[in-house]
């Protein structure tokens, strides 16, 4: 009996004066990082003008970084410069141009479910997603034919002279990210 507590009360010595030293060691080696003027940085993020993080940086190419984030549990992959979000250099959210008229309604006055054309955005590994202005859009459904009744995009509409029948995907507001996120962004 004497012998396991002998044993174990030395183990626990030795567990210590490893653990007591490995953190000197990281200690010592962080120190000399900063003494050189060089510190390693890990978690490049986006945050907005009040500070709010915006997401993890993916990737940078030229003045746009594409970062990640979750919105309502959703994946979210988009491409941010400066002075917000944008469609720079492609990305897996696809950033619409001012009355680009790109949804489809049922109704002639645009304010039902939007719906995009079959093949919008082509096929990708993150899941589809859709900003208009500031809000965030994503699939809201499987496809299915409907009647074209109007087109439109950033609060622009169009009614259809001659409506028709097409396969699309029904949309659903994600979230509204101009109530989250104050541009301009920085990069930390």
């Amino acid at each position: 009996m004497k012998k396991v507590l002998r044993t174990r009360s030395l183990l626990a010595v030795l567990s210590l004066l490893l653990g007591c030293g490995l953190t000197a060691y990281r200690a010592n080696s962080e120190e000399k990082l900063t003494k050189d003027g060089l510190q390693p940085v890990q978690g490049l993020a986006v945050f907005d003008a009040k500070g709010k993080k915006v997401g993890n940086v993916l990737g940078i190419q030229g003045p746009d970084a594409t970062i990640a984030f979750r919105a309502n549990g959703e994946l979210v992959v988009a491409n941010v410069d400066f002075f917000g979000f944008t469609s720079h250099n492609g990305g897996f959210t696809h950033v619409l141009e001012p009355n680009a008229n790109v949804f489809f309604f049922e109704s002639s006055s645009c304010v039902d479910t939007p719906f995009i054309p079959l093949g919008f955005g082509g096929t990708s590994l993150a899941p589809l997603h859709i900003l208009d202005g500031t809000k965030l859009y994503t699939s809201g459904g499987p496809q299915t034919n409907m009647i074209v009744r109007a087109q439109g995009s950033g609060g622009s509409c169009v009614p259809a002279v001659n409506p028709w029948q097409s396969p699309a995907t029904p949309l659903r507001l994600l979230i509204d990210l101009g109530t989250q996120f104050q541009p301009p962004f920085t990069l930390r």
